[in-house]
């Protein structure tokens, strides 16, 4: 069965819907899930955080001044300095995109 561009974005959505796309080649990056959501399914609890909101995250960085997201091909995904302005990167979380 051939994939649709459509069958394609529909993937790349996470549970709050949202599709994020690199500022440089515009490839859509891959959502990883709600990483506190996973925290606490694995047995671990959360003291302190009552909303699990913010917690999504996709495969990338981004730059909070420059407010720009990136693919792991564009900047690497283990942090760095961002390739626009120099300032480090954070992970893809939702949180802490634009």
């Amino acid at each position: 069965m051939e994939e649709t561009q459509a069958d394609k974005t529909s993937e790349d959505k996470t549970s709050t819907g949202r599709v994020v796309k690199c500022s440089i080649c515009g490839k859509t990056l891959q959502p990883i899930g709600n990483v506190l959501n996973d925290f606490e399914k694995s047995g671990w609890t959360t003291v302190g955080i009552s909303s699990t909101a913010g917690w999504e995250q996709w495969l990338g960085t981004v730059c909070s001044p420059c407010r720009r997201v990136y693919c792991p091909d564009c900047c690497d995904a283990r942090g760095g300095p961002c390739p626009k302005c120099g300032q480090d990167v954070k992970p893809a979380m939702a949180s802490f995109l634009p």
